[in-house]
């Protein structure tokens, strides 16, 4: 394995796994804490002026819940994989496919299935992002259902590649394969 695809793969995976979540988690956190500040001065704001808010009061405790989310990323993601049914596990390298079948494939796989979770930890704070987005649009003429379909279905989708071992076997159980 020198020089050639796999091997950048594997390594790739091997050295930006640790980095990756430790830089989600921080933007998750500097975040959260961006839109709970926020928040909390817009309320201070908003009894200052005369007249009604600019933004509605569910629209900022629905942002500021969305900031608590993202403070706690990994327990939200966590948890979104447990409602759906998947089984939580750590953010640490996948070793799913096994040397004794696949030889040196095996590590390629789990290089390709551990970026795969990455992508999924991305997703789920795209998610909340535009969950975020959709509940600044609410009372503005625009429509936000679009922002929320999208939001749920990234933070969904997300939490299936984080515990995509759990998901491969899953989908291996409903049609009955074996690997």
């Amino acid at each position: 394995m020198n020089g050639d695809l796999l091997s950048m793969v594997v390594s790739a995976a091997a050295n930006l796994q640790t980095a990756f979540w430790t830089l989600l988690w921080v933007i998750g956190g500097l975040m959260g804490f961006l839109y709970g500040g926020q928040t909390v001065l817009a309320w201070v704001k908003d009894t200052q002026q005369p007249g009604p808010p600019q933004v509605s009061t569910g629209a900022k405790i629905s942002i500021f819940f969305i900031g608590v989310l993202l403070v706690n990323l990994p327990f939200f993601i966590n948890t979104t994989s447990e409602s759906i049914g998947l089984t939580a596990r750590g953010y640490s390298p996948i070793s799913y496919a096994s040397p004794d079948r696949y030889g040196l494939l095996a590590q390629g796989i789990d290089a390709v299935l551990t970026l795969a979770t990455m992508f999924g930890g991305w997703f789920a704070l795209k998610g909340l992002f535009l969950l975020k987005s959709a509940s600044e649009q609410t009372g503005r003429g625009q429509y936000a259902g679009d922002s929320v379909s999208k939001g749920l279905g990234h933070i969904i989708g997300g939490a299936c590649l984080v515990q995509i071992p759990a998901v491969l076997e899953a989908a291996a159980e409903t049609v009955n394969l074996t690997w």
